[in-house]
């Protein structure tokens, strides 16, 4: 297999340090020699390491160029990776150990009818796992702007229909309504400049600057090892409203 050095790679540190995150909370919460049906697969930032743990891996995605970098770099891994719509995908039902998502939720406004498809190719004692946005923060960033135009900003980030994001409560209803067990949900991304949560402290100029200066700050490696030790050690045991994201684990009895 060839490096994945060059996957996807974000010029931000910040951005840098969420990627690492997710890979290390997927890799924490799936077991090794598993059967895992990743959605919306991208370049394989998930599947690729679960595959080398030696986890059996069907992967898709929608956009076909990215299915071929993924082959790209798969080499001899045991990842079958293809092109494909969610509601129209070429698997068994209820016939995979595992069924994630990193960047694939958030898309949908209707997020409970497409965790729901989800859940139907998962075993009977299988589990979702899956990035989710927050409405939660949404909301605190609104109740908290600082201004009627920085709340104002906050709202036209998603007009509309509340596009993927879920309170903690609406998830918790989901796992009542579907007889299963929400295990797992950790806030990510505090320090996102393009959180809800950032959007209603700071104006679009200072919106930037602290996006630039944070970046700056980052090249140092303490302070990138700061940024990531923050994330996984305190920010993963506070309350989900502070942060855009959510990494959640939900059982299927």
């Amino acid at each position: 297999m060839n490096e994945r050095i060059d996957l996807n790679l974000h010029d931000i540190p910040v951005n840098q340090v969420f990627r690492k995150l997710s890979e290390e909370y997927f890799l924490d919460s799936i077991s090794a020699n598993s059967s895992v049906l990743d959605i919306g697969c991208g370049d394989g930032a998930i599947s690729l390491p679960l595959a080398e743990r030696g986890c059996r891996v069907e992967a898709f995605d929608a956009q076909s160029e990215r299915i071929e970098k993924l082959n790209e770099y798969k080499g001899d891994l045991t990842i079958n990776a293809r092109a494909a719509d969610f509601w129209d995908l070429p698997y068994e039902l209820e016939s995979f150990d595992y069924v994630i998502s990193r960047q694939f939720l958030s898309h949908f406004a209707d997020w409970m009818k497409v965790l729901e498809r989800k859940l139907s190719f998962c075993k009977s004692g299988g589990k979702l796992v899956f990035q989710h946005n927050s409405q939660d923060n949404h909301q605190l960033a609104q109740k908290t702007a600082q201004d009627q135009a920085l709340a104002e900003t906050v709202l036209s980030k998603n007009k509309g229909a509340r596009a993927g994001r879920a309170t903690l409560a609406e998830l918790q209803k989901f796992c009542a309504d579907t007889g299963c067990t929400l295990e797992r949900a950790t806030p990510l991304t505090f320090f996102l400049p393009n959180s809800p949560f950032m959007n209603s402290a700071f104006d679009k100029d200072a919106l930037a600057q602290y996006a630039k200066t944070l970046s700056e700050k980052m090249s140092d490696p303490k302070v990138y090892d700061f940024v990531y030790w923050f994330e996984r050690s305190v920010i993963s045991r506070l309350p989900q409203c502070l942060t855009s994201q959510l990494f959640v684990v939900i059982s299927k009895a």
